[in-house]
């Protein structure tokens, strides 16, 4: 919409139902404001909408200086869940001296997710011109659930005290951050001034740490190619990644991976893995994790699948499976695999073995199984 600032001191666009479901674009898009260049410029209120199955921008705002004052306020934005689509985007690099007229307070912005952990899929995103910066105190209250990026103030000029305000003045559920710094999630730590709502999306960013926080995360076919250690901050009974696709949840496709403290539940029986061990990554280890399958009567998934191995051998220790075809499957490899303190129950095989490799099962309990050691 383009709006005269001669005609009216105030727009206000409030308690609008807009359902995107079925079309192409954007909820809520402020386009250009003709200054008339008089003192009197435009105050524009968003408030009180339901914009839904947002697939671009749930509200848009080119915010300049024949503004007076930009408020976005209690909407509910979602996302469709498969759509790299953005909550609110405010763009105020030419709003000059009314930047810090600008608020976004008490929005719900949740499921703004492409299932593909996408850097474009963000919650809220602003700019501007350095010299006129948005106050982080306008910016409160907010919640966020469940965003590839909850939030993206990157190149903003925020230092780090400032987003350790946004953090602490808004809600994120959960909380994953790509950092410089292992088990932190403080601003001063993170990669960059993004915070995610999903551990691909963290991923993806091949920070050398994703510090994961308690949580259950429906993903899969998280593909780790960069990131070093994939750690849980609150252990694997808090921290739950669940898929009901007949998917892989987490490829480890590099070196020197750790993945410690979580709980992978899958809810199909097909021939998919929770966890692979491709044969490009080397060193790999699965700690201090649970595996739920569909239980006793699985035949064909397997908790841990470990491809060949030609270089250095995994370790996987303490874990505790339960309900699968099979718990840990080592194809051939020329490297041993490491098992230690693995309990294994209610699975058809309990460890399969194959390879040249003088392969390790020690300190270990096989249950319930068909074959324990194949």
């Amino acid at each position: 919409t383009t709006y005269d600032d001669a005609d009216s001191d105030e727009v206000t666009i409030s308690g609008n139902v807009i359902d995107n479901a079925d079309n192409v674009g954007t909820g809520v898009n402020l386009g250009t404001i003709n200054d008339d260049d008089d003192d009197n410029n435009l105050a524009i209120t968003i408030d009180d909408n339901r914009i839904l199955n947002v697939t671009t921008t749930g509200v848009n705002a080119d915010y300049d200086s024949a503004a007076e004052a930009l408020t976005v306020s209690n909407n509910e934005i979602a996302g469709t869940d498969s759509d790299a689509a953005l909550g609110i985007d405010v763009d105020a690099t030419d709003a000059t001296s009314t930047a810090d007229k600008i608020t976004i307070e008490a929005n719900t912005l949740s499921l703004l997710d492409d299932d593909a952990g996408s850097a474009d899929a963000t919650g809220l995103e602003i700019s501007w011109d350095n010299s006129h910066e948005i106050p982080v105190s306008n910016i409160v209250d907010n919640e966020f659930n469940s965003n590839s990026e909850h939030f993206d103030v990157t190149g903003t000029g925020y230092d780090d005290t400032a987003v350790e305000t946004l953090i602490s003045s808004n809600e994120f559920t959960p909380v994953v951050a790509a950092a410089n710094t292992e088990d932190s999630q403080a601003a001063e730590d993170l990669s960059s001034h993004v915070l995610h709502g999903t551990i691909e999306g963290a991923v993806n960013t091949g920070s050398t740490f994703v510090n994961v926080g308690a949580g259950t995360y429906e993903e899969d076919q998280i593909t780790v190619d960069g990131s070093e250690e994939i750690l849980s901050l609150e252990g694997a009974d808090n921290t739950v990644i669940t898929t009901e696709d007949e998917q892989n949840i987490l490829d480890i496709d590099s070196n020197n991976v750790v993945v410690d403290g979580f709980t992978f539940s899958s809810e199909t029986d097909d021939g998919s893995a929770d966890v692979t061990v491709t044969d490009s990554a080397q060193d790999a280890q699965i700690l201090n994790s649970t595996f739920s399958g569909v239980g006793s009567d699985a035949e064909s998934r397997t908790a841990i699948s470990i491809s060949s191995v030609s270089t250095t051998g995994p370790t996987v220790n303490n874990v505790d499976i339960d309900g699968y075809g099979t718990g840990i499957d080592v194809s051939v490899g020329s490297q041993p695999a490491t098992i230690s303190n693995a309990e294994i129950t209610s699975s058809n095989v309990g460890i399969g073995l194959s390879g040249d490799a003088a392969h390790r099962v020690e300190d270990s309990s096989l249950t319930a199984s068909g074959t324990g050691i194949d």
